[in-house]
């Protein structure tokens, strides 16, 4: 990415539910999001904000919302 790209992801779980995700490198949360937390009831839909910091190369999540 370009310094200051931001990527929106949207997360759907499945009629089961239950999923979570793993960060890979490259990827930061900070002290306002220290852990990342979606929403895992069956069908539900979280979305997760980042920005790219093409200093650190690293994609800052910045926000993370559920309960869709």
């Amino acid at each position: 990415g370009d310094d200051l790209d931001i990527i929106r992801i949207r997360i759907v779980q499945d009629g089961t539910g239950g999923w979570a995700i793993t960060l890979a490198s490259g990827w930061a949360l900070g002290e306002d999001i220290p852990v990342l937390v979606l929403n895992e009831e069956a069908n539900s839909i979280s979305y997760i904000t980042a920005i790219y910091n093409e200093a650190n190369s690293v994609w800052h999540i910045v926000s993370v919302i559920g309960g869709f």
